[in-house]
């Protein structure tokens, strides 16, 4: 690492409405493509009834495994998390998380504000302070 490290060479910007809308469409896109993968299944499950001899034992292998990928994509009901709802979940986390560290920063700053206002005597508002003894000054309110 360079011992003068510039911070200022980029910046992340980050939308917790973004990240939230985006959570929210993935959620949207997985239900719809559960339905129409629930309407294969069914179908699949329907022909299985057709098939004779070896055919019927390969075509009950593809459904199980057809079945147990489809577990892990989407997840049941009442059983595991799918890889989807997971991805979409971690989306919305990452929404709250960085919504709540801006109501922090923000937090923070006004009280970093506020130590640095002198209200001189009593009075709600700082005073301006100029000059070398005040190195850091603040104008109230802006």
């Amino acid at each position: 690492m360079p011992v003068n490290a510039d911070y200022d060479v980029s910046t992340l910007r980050v939308r917790p409405q973004d990240l939230s809308a985006a959570s929210d469409r993935l959620m949207a896109l997985a239900d719809q493509m559960a339905g129409q993968i629930e309407g294969i299944t069914d179908a699949v499950r329907d022909l299985m009834l057709s098939w004779v001899g070896r055919s019927a034992g390969e075509a009950q292998e593809f459904n199980d495994s057809w079945k147990k990928v489809m577990i892990q994509m989407f997840g049941k009901k009442d059983g595991p998390v799918g890889v989807l709802p997971a991805m979409a979940g971690g989306l919305l986390g990452t929404a709250v998380a960085y919504s709540h560290t801006e109501v922090e920063l923000e937090a923070a700053f006004l009280k970093f504000s506020g130590g640095l206002a002198d209200t001189g005597g009593g009075n709600d508002t700082p005073t301006d302070h100029t000059g070398s003894d005040y190195p850091i000054s603040q104008d109230y309110p802006n």
